[in-house]
């Protein structure tokens, strides 16, 4: 079992060359596209797919309200993630993706930076496997679904060593990264050319589903 604090903005529309910079620091660091095969529910609470061969589910525990960091603003919420292995998942995912209207497939390329809070937040690198004991994930990543493309932008909390303390963990690697003076304030997305990270535009995994 696995559990997060976490914040997500989406937008519809390719990244921004500025923001894709100041988020890799020029390296344009992103892994290579992977394909996720999202089960549809009719509830933003539950969010279920097929990655790589496993099979995760992922349930929203609370909504933490609306929280701003250098002028961003986003809805903050706690997820419980199970997951389970191949090869037990093979047969249910072939029955399951042969019925299209079921699952939506979602391909993401993803940049993404780590920290890690030894108690002082710093980045560590973002290849390794092997989690920090507290920390947080940030990434943004290139989503495509059938011919759309969009982007999503997201921090995403975790705490082994010390559960009860996540919140703030996502609160210091908030305050680190969307407070960084280079941050573009403003981008143009589709939606409008003074888009940012508002709340209108924060939403879960599930969420997001459902407004396609």
């Amino acid at each position: 079992m696995h559990r997060t604090t976490e914040v997500r903005w989406f937008f519809a529309g390719p990244v921004s060359r500025e923001l894709c910079d100041w988020f890799t620091q020029g390296r344009g660091a992103a892994g290579e596209p992977r394909t996720d095969e999202y089960l549809r529910f009719p509830s933003a609470f539950v969010g279920a797919k097929f990655r790589e061969g496993n099979f995760e589910i992922k349930a929203l525990t609370e909504h933490c309200g609306t929280r701003a960091w250098g002028g961003a603003r986003g809805r903050v919420q706690r997820w419980v993630k199970w997951s389970c292995s191949a090869p037990p998942v093979a047969a249910p995912r072939a029955q399951v993706t042969s019925a299209q209207p079921l699952v939506v497939a979602v391909t993401k390329t993803r940049a993404l930076r780590r920290f890690a809070l030894t108690p002082e937040l710093r980045e560590v690198p973002a290849d390794t496997r092997r989690l920090p004991a507290d920390g947080c994930n940030a990434e943004l990543t290139i989503l495509r679904v059938a011919r759309a493309q969009h982007w999503t932008f997201g921090l995403e909390a975790f705490g082994y060593a010390h559960p009860t303390r996540i919140d703030e963990f996502l609160d210091v690697a908030a305050e680190h990264i969307l407070n960084d003076p280079e941050r573009p304030r403003r981008f143009h997305t589709q939606q409008s050319p003074r888009n940012s990270f508002a709340s209108a535009n924060s939403l879960s995994y599930p969420e997001w589903l459902q407004t396609l």
